[in-house]
């Protein structure tokens, strides 16, 4: 596919391009394709058409359910499929839990990549995961797909808001959108009916998205894509090819397999059989003794565990430990409808209880108010001496760690991480309203202050007029500060 004539970008855009196609493919292929298939044999998993899957009101003219279910032919590929399809492709991938669907998006984000790196004209292949757009309570961040990927590109591949505009707007992005399923449930239709409204106004714009079957059967809205298929579980065929060619040390679970139906079924999803090539290299037939399907599930689980962590040192800690942490990680992800862990992004919900939140935002009154006793104290002291800076430090610490530990515990729940300062009218506009009610709060409080500290230096009923003065002063002050912040 080379670069056809005519086709010319000025070096900024010749690079940014670059930029974006380079970090696709160091975190999703390198990152997480590579990785997860390192040292494993290739499965080819079969595919079948799924057109009844999608709201096509046409094809039920002459469609019978038979003809909206076909098998591909053996040895098909993703991107043979996807091609066929023609311009303005649109594809739904469907399968059960652990059938291979995120596998298999990144095997086509791969062969994607390499056609946009050959060549200016094929649009930017991106891979999103649609868990992000239903916000932690379920609720949309945003009404659109577009307003959502120009947030997603920021935060999560570091594109400016701008450039992130001009290719969406432009229809220069080829969307790879998986966990469709991972979206929270009050919102998911909702998020069909979203992709669908952006794929009408977008039409140039390419999609793929993928999703669990049995979650997507069960919502009330469809995709309008061009076509859909359905990856289906390993045969017993293939288990048995895939084991044979992955060498001696998986004798085991090839004796195992030959008598337990249990382990069969387990072994039908990819995911699953990677997990007992992993757990179960080198043990012996007696580590597994026969039993139930959940039994078995868990046997698994406890084996793949303690090989996970044989392979680098727990240090200090112990695995219960480990495991502790990973799952309160896990229960927070879930919560915050998040599969990608950043650091950044944790926030103080995240902690267990009110009462740890509180201690978090009492934290962040004491370091505020032995800011704000410092500074005032060394004001205090140059104007007036050391009596009365002791005592502006001690008010205004006291006053400043209250007032700073009151908003975060009350007012402020988010965290904000910010990459680059830049100005932004819309935005100061949206802090006005706040930063009046945090002026009108904070300076009443700084009078009150301000007061007392003359009260125990001078006369109190000869300060008031200047405690007044100086509280309408700095309850502005902390109003345009928070719209500055």
């Amino acid at each position: 596919h080379p670069t056809p004539p005519g086709i010319q970008l000025s070096q900024q855009d010749y690079r940014n391009r670059q930029i974006l196609l380079n970090k696709v493919r160091n975190y999703w292929i390198k990152g997480v394709l590579e990785t997860s298939l390192q040292g494993r044999v290739a499965i080819e998993l079969s595919l079948y058409q799924r057109s009844d899957a999608l709201e096509r009101p046409w094809n039920a003219l002459w469609e019978t359910p038979d003809q909206a279910r076909q098998p591909l032919p053996p040895g098909t590929r993703l991107i043979d499929k996807f091609d066929g399809l023609g311009a303005g492709r649109t594809l739904l991938i469907l399968g059960e839990p652990g059938g291979g669907k995120t596998t298999t998006l990144l095997e086509l984000a791969r062969d994607l990549l390499n056609r946009a790196e050959q060549n200016l004209s094929e649009a930017l292949p991106i891979v999103f995961n649609l868990s992000s757009w239903g916000g932690p309570e379920g609720l949309a961040k945003t009404g659109t797909i577009a307003d959502w990927l120009v947030e997603e590109l920021h935060t999560k591949y570091q594109v400016s808001p701008e450039i992130a505009k001009v290719w969406v707007q432009g229809e220069q992005l080829l969307l790879l959108l998986d966990g469709l399923d991972e979206v929270h449930s009050s919102c998911r239709n909702a998020c069909v009916q979203a992709l669908n409204e952006f794929s009408q106004t977008h039409g140039h714009t390419e999609m793929v998205v993928c999703s669990r079957l049995q979650d997507y059967e069960a919502l009330s809205h469809r995709l309008r894509f061009q076509a859909a298929i359905c990856l289906q579980f390993l045969s017993l065929d293939q288990i048995q090819h895939y084991l044979l060619n992955a060498g001696p040390e998986l004798e085991t679970i090839r004796t195992l397999l030959q008598t337990d139906p249990t382990l069969q079924e387990l072994a039908r999803s990819p995911l699953m059989l990677n997990m007992m090539t992993l757990a179960c290299r080198g043990l012996e037939v007696s580590h597994f003794p026969e039993t139930t399907l959940e039994e078995r599930r868990r046997q698994l689980f406890d084996a793949y565990i303690d090989r996970m962590f044989q392979r680098r040192p727990l240090g200090p800690y112990r695995c219960k430990q480990y495991l502790g942490w990973l799952r309160w990680l896990a229960q927070n992800l879930q919560r915050t409808a998040e599969t990608v862990f950043l650091i950044e992004r944790m926030q103080p919900d995240w902690l267990p209880t009110r009462f740890h939140r509180w201690l978090y935002a009492i934290g962040i009154g004491v370091f505020a108010g032995l800011s704000c006793g410092l500074a005032s104290d060394i004001v205090g002291y140059l104007i007036l001496g050391w009596e009365a800076g002791l005592i502006y430090g001690l008010v205004f610490g006291i006053g400043g760690g209250i007032l700073v530990a009151l908003v975060f515990g009350i007012l402020n729940h988010q965290i904000y991480p910010v990459e680059t300062l830049k100005w932004s009218w819309d935005k100061a506009r949206e802090s006005l309203i706040p930063g009046i009610a945090a002026g009108l709060v904070s300076g009443p409080l700084i009078m009150v202050s301000m007061w007392l500290a003359y009260g125990l230096l001078f006369d109190l009923g000869e300060r008031f007029i200047y405690s007044m003065i100086y509280g309408l002063l700095s309850g502005v002050g902390v109003g345009i500060i928070f719209v500055l912040l």
